[in-house]
């Protein structure tokens, strides 16, 4: 594309010539998005203003997670993609390690026919919320506090007609208006990277290109209103979301380069800051003068990112990458600003001197690391690892700055200590338990959790305040270890998700237990209470998922479903237990307790009538 056309008036006002008033709405909630360019950004619904984000003859674009739809000075593009899925090795086969996915697409030129060649353009309807967009490693090229608008319009594009478009529910549709004497019978479109174009008998015009086929339908007996629809799966999946509730939607930002980038870990410190982790495979991944690493390495490199507490400034983002993959999962933060990463790592991945283990031992090593509060030196950094594979799922870091890890390993010689629970490999895949000291250079505690079969590992970790360390996870072992008295001493059947307390010393269980029905049940994310309870979530496929009675959802809605879990402080009783989900596939990542007690949790679904409430930012499941 080359330079824009047209003039552009940024009106908070409507643009219509109806001249009716919209109001701006002030949001309240936090979403932090990663993407590696703007076609995740559908979500959010409505038109993006460009201010860099993509080419300059762009005025605006609403984008979506198979298509976006570009506005510019004399036309309109559809640009449509399909994109495999990340494959995520993350089964219970696997060993956690992603692989990139590809992407391929086309394009279609909508021109105006006979038209005005430079048309006056205007926005109305301005949608809550900003948008920032951190792509790349210079900061001349990133945009923050980005507008998102209801409608565009195009003003006098043929005489006395004005062509208002409107982004609504996965649709882009267009309203002709006209004064005088204009007939709105001249509004004419052509196409340009098109395969054929067949006008049916209603007058729709059926647009096929290589990656699929879009329609133009117009309404009324003169062509006055209609829409751009996509025939398939609809590929602006954007949504006319969050524009009647004050209290949705504070801030969202883009986070990534040129390529592949994935958010896994996010936590705030008590200013809140907004510190983030994961993997990228972008070499220009957006990081900070001065930051510990600010070139990519190789393949896959691990980030870690802070953000100010309105998202719009990157505090500080850094690189950490060796030779092969890495992947950051797992992120903490201190009373004094120091930041803890952990997840898994290649050979010549930066360890520091004195650190616990500065050599790379096998297939894949997990690692920690911590950086100082303005993320421009490693304190210490250090492999853990054995002879296989070993990836780190979730850290905790105490008061006293000890770091708790705990993941996965087929490492039959993962360091453990003679003392712990069970230092001892049992067979395919383990869990594992690591508690690090201070400086990162000695293993206060090691052991392994498991059983005799595949054990998926421990997914999530928190310690309490007296040093006693929770885990979460699942295993296919029918001799994982239970405690005696426990809820649930005895596999379900397939998979069961576990939860299980270690002493201060790591050296044994204060409670083990199974949860679980008769299919295939994963935990993901644990949370304690003040009274030392720990809330469970993740997802089930078992029909017979233990419930409790007047919890939310009793009985099991779809192919899976999340679930919430909340056992007594013994481990022998199970307080609460609830499905939570729709006809699809719905899964629990996550979750965090609020100061009355109520579980937050975090998740993806696939089911249309997932459980929503009215004032919900959104409602209704995109594509």
């Amino acid at each position: 594309m080359s330079s824009a056309r047209g003039s552009s008036a940024d009106r908070t006002g409507d643009a219509r010539r109806t001249g009716a008033a919209f109001a701006i709405l002030f949001l309240t909630f936090l979403i932090v998005a990663a993407a590696g360019d703007a076609s995740s950004a559908g979500a959010l619904g409505g038109f993006i203003e460009n201010r860099g984000q993509v080419d300059e003859e762009v005025l605006y674009y609403s984008a979506g997670s198979r298509a976006t739809f570009y506005v510019t000075g004399d036309a309109l593009v559809l640009d449509v993609f399909e994109r495999d899925d990340h494959v995520f090795l993350d089964g219970f086969d696997g060993d956690g390690v992603p692989e990139p996915g590809a992407r391929n697409g086309c394009a279609v030129w909508i021109r105006f026919e006979g038209a005005n060649a430079v048309p006056t353009i205007e926005v109305g309807d301005p949608l809550p919320g900003v948008m920032n967009f951190f792509s790349g490693p210079d900061p001349s090229g990133w945009s923050t506090n980005v507008t998102r608008y209801g409608e565009v319009v195009y003003h006098d594009l043929w005489p006395g007609i004005d062509l208002a478009l409107r982004e609504d529910g996965g649709r882009v549709t267009f309203e002709v208006l006209s004064s005088g004497d204009a007939d709105p019978s001249e509004v004419r479109f052509t196409y340009e990277g098109a395969e054929s174009v067949v006008v049916e008998d209603d007058g729709t015009e059926v647009v096929t290109t290589p990656a699929g086929s879009f329609a133009v339908r117009r309404g009324g007996s003169r062509g006055s209103e209609g829409a751009f629809v996509w025939t398939g799966d609809d590929p602006l999946d954007a949504g006319a979301l969050g524009r009647d509730d004050p209290s949705s939607l504070l801030w969202s930002t883009f986070l990534g380069g040129g390529s592949d980038d994935s958010v896994w870990g996010l936590v705030l410190d008590v200013a809140d800051n907004c510190y983030t982790c994961g993997w990228t495979s972008s070499i220009n991944f957006p990081t900070t003068p001065g930051a510990y690493s600010t070139s990519f390495t190789n393949l896959l490199d691990a980030f870690v990112v802070k953000l100010d507490p309105t998202g719009s400034t990157l505090v500080f983002a850094t690189y950490l990458g060796g030779v092969g993959q890495e992947a950051a999962y797992a992120i903490d933060v201190d009373a004094s600003g120091n930041v803890y990463v952990a997840g898994y790592a290649s050979a010549g991945f930066p360890v520091t001197p004195g650190a616990f283990d500065e050599g790379f031992n096998g297939i894949y090593d997990c690692f920690v690391t911590k950086l100082d509060p303005t993320g421009s030196s490693l304190i210490y950094s250090t492999y853990v690892g054995g002879n296989a594979s070993d990836v780190c799922w979730g850290l905790d870091v105490d008061a006293s700055g000890n770091a708790h890890i705990c993941g996965q390993t087929n490492s039959a010689s993962y360091p453990t200590t003679p003392a712990s629970f069970d230092p001892t490999y049992n067979g395919f895949y383990d869990g594992f338990v690591t508690k690090l000291d201070p400086a990162g250079a000695a293993l206060v505690y090691s052991t392994f959790l498991g059983g005799t079969v595949h054990d998926r590992g421990c997914r999530d970790i928190e310690v309490d305040g007296a040093g006693s360390a929770y885990v979460t996870g699942s295993t296919r072992s029918g001799n994982f270890p239970v405690t005696p008295g426990a809820f649930q001493t005895t596999l379900g059947g397939g998979a069961d998700a576990y939860a299980a307390k270690f002493d201060p010393t790591g050296a044994s269980l204060d409670y083990s237990t199974y949860l679980g029905g008769a299919a295939d049940d994963e935990a993901r994310g644990l949370e304690i209470d003040g009274a030392g309870r720990p809330h469970v979530t993740g997802f089930t496929g078992s029909l017979d998922f233990p419930t409790t009675p007047g919890a939310y959802d009793e009985t099991a809605n779809g192919d899976l479903d999340a679930f919430l879990a909340t056992f007594d402080s013994t481990g022998s009783a199970l307080d609460y237990g609830t499905y939570i989900g729709g006809a699809g596939w719905d899964y629990g990542w996550d979750i965090a307790l609020d100061g009355s007690g109520s579980a937050h949790i975090t998740g993806s679904t696939s089911s249309t009538d997932f459980p929503t409430t009215e004032w919900a930012y959104d409602t209704t499941l995109s594509d």
